[in-house]
């Protein structure tokens, strides 16, 4: 997909018929360009799949315009691409949302994630492939975030925020062990 971005993006009449199709085939509505990933900004690959996805049908016109076209995306590529939007979309809302800068954050990581998990358990992709990226996925978020409901800074700030009082999936933090002595022995 980026061999196919950066060809059409580097090329002047491959971009025009990009932009041409897309104005013949909605006037009126300003035609949009392809964006390509930045790798040390990880919310930018659903934005990619997207917009790709969105333009698929203009792409095939673009590159025929190329000196040197190479193979877009087949059907089965599609779907896969399709099943990866589906997945890294909620991941992304909530890298975008625990990366606030005009609220605190800390407090919603132990609900953004727990709502993540069950988020992803809950999609159905529709490829052999998108069914093990989505148990990579899991995985890696059970891996990486093992026991973190008892963090004692992360209970603690989602406990004194009252919107996230019981999210806890563990009895232990908040429901049977005394609320605030966790508070209490800090």
């Amino acid at each position: 997909m980026h061999q196919i971005i950066n060809k059409i993006r580097s090329s002047s009449p491959a971009s025009d018929a990009l932009r041409k199709a897309q104005m013949e085939k909605n006037p009126g509505k300003a035609p949009l360009q392809l964006i390509l990933d930045i790798e040390i900004r990880w919310t930018t690959l659903p934005s990619m799949i997207k917009r790709y996805l969105d333009l698929e049908k203009f792409i095939y016109v673009a590159m025929s315009e190329c000196n040197s076209p190479i193979d877009v995306l087949n059907r089965e590529e599609q779907l896969i691409m399709s099943d990866v939007l589906l997945i890294t979309e909620p991941i992304a809302r909530a890298i975008e949302y625990i990366s606030g800068q005009n609220y605190p954050t800390c407090g919603l990581i132990i609900p953004i994630i727990n709502g993540l998990e069950k988020c992803i358990q809950v999609l159905e992709p529709s490829s052999k492939d998108g069914i093990k990226f989505k148990e990579k996925i899991l995985d890696s978020i059970n891996l990486r975030f093992k026991d973190f409901e008892f963090n004692s800074v992360l209970a603690n700030a989602t406990f004194l925020d009252p919107r996230y009082k019981k999210v806890f999936n563990y009895s232990i933090p908040c429901n049977t062990f005394d609320q605030f002595s966790i508070l209490r022995y800090q």
